[in-house]
């Protein structure tokens, strides 16, 4: 654990490609991310860019507070999003029914993000 902090403390705004990178470490044991209200979506179909159909499939499972894509340069999905729901046992229920998921052909893998590293 020592280790992956150090490195993303060492590499948070650096360089890359005329860009700066932000990097944050995300311990999946910690308190924090287990009761977080808030997923990480990864793995969303390539180009993906709908975000009222993610905000629809996560709904299902509880009060969405907030649904965001992430887009990169040009505006161009970057094949993640962040959802936010009105409670941790709402975002456990959605974790637990949409891990795995097919979403246009593509599997999502979701987790649990932590609140203070969501820069809104």
């Amino acid at each position: 654990c020592g280790a992956a902090r150090r490195a993303a403390q060492a590499m948070t705004l650096s360089p890359f490609k005329e860009r700066q990178l932000r990097v944050d470490f995300a311990d999946c044991r910690s308190q924090t991310a287990k009761r977080s209200p808030i997923l990480f979506v990864d793995q969303l179909p390539r180009g993906f860019s709908d975000v009222d159909k993610l905000r629809a499939l996560f709904s299902d499972r509880g009060t969405v507070v907030d649904c965001h894509l992430a887009k990169g340069a040009g505006n161009t999905p970057r094949g993640f999003a962040f959802v936010e729901y009105e409670s941790h046992e709402a975002a456990l229920r959605a974790f637990d029914e949409l891990n795995g998921h097919a979403l246009d052909e593509a599997k999502l893998r979701v987790s649990f993000g932590n609140p203070a590293s969501w820069n809104r």
